[in-house]
């Protein structure tokens, strides 16, 4: 299938992160990981994991940072989860009530953030297969617990200054060493990244 470029947008590779949809050799892929290279010596370039929306197609491309790229154009419609039954997690769209089901497996890792009742920002995109959710991601900052982390070693310098933990829903992060076993972490779904400490006000 050859994507109409009209519903795209042309954007500079260095600009795409993780949950982006792109189209590269006229197919959609979803951006599963980026990483920004600059080398001592020649240009620096961008390091891609992709993944085929339509297909189980998974690439690792080098794109010069000059580079630029198709980004899909999606529409945004509100949904809220329902419910995951034997790998499928159920939806149901704000505002029609119309239910819909994903593949779990086709959204990690941000599918693992869901839990009972969430709101989710579903991206809709429209081709000749009709209009189809291809990527989605939640309305509110996702906070979750540390079950488990590593103690702090004496003497880390700022370089070193991670260690490793576990999340309430059994997903591995690096967080700060001043982050404790039960403490409330917000986390980049996309990536499940540490982004700070949860401030409940």
């Amino acid at each position: 299938m050859i994507y109409d470029v009209f519903m795209n947008q042309k954007v500079s590779v260095a600009d795409i992160k993780p949950g982006n949809i792109v189209v590269y050799k006229d197919k959609l892929f979803k951006v599963r990981k980026t990483e920004h290279v600059k080398p001592g010596k020649g240009g620096a370039f961008i390091k891609a994991e992709l993944k085929g929306v339509d297909s189980e197609t998974k690439i690792n491309e080098r794109f010069r940072a000059e580079e630029y790229i198709e980004k899909a154009i999606l529409e945004e419609k509100q949904a809220k989860f329902l419910y995951e039954s034997n790998g499928e997690c159920c939806f149901m769209f704000m505002d029609d009530f119309e239910q819909f089901e994903i593949q779990k497996s086709d959204f990690e890792p941000i599918s693992h953030f869901l839990s009972d009742g969430i709101e989710i920002k579903a991206m809709m995109y429209e081709d000749d297969k009709g209009s189809r959710v291809i990527s989605f991601d939640f309305a509110n900052p996702v906070v979750m617990e540390i079950i488990e982390a590593d103690p702090a070693i004496k003497g880390q310098t700022a370089a070193s200054s991670y260690k490793n933990a576990v999340l309430e829903n059994g997903m591995k992060i690096l967080v700060p060493t001043y982050i404790d076993q039960g403490d409330k972490v917000v986390v980049d779904p996309s990536s499940c990244s540490y982004v700070e400490r949860y401030k409940n006000k």
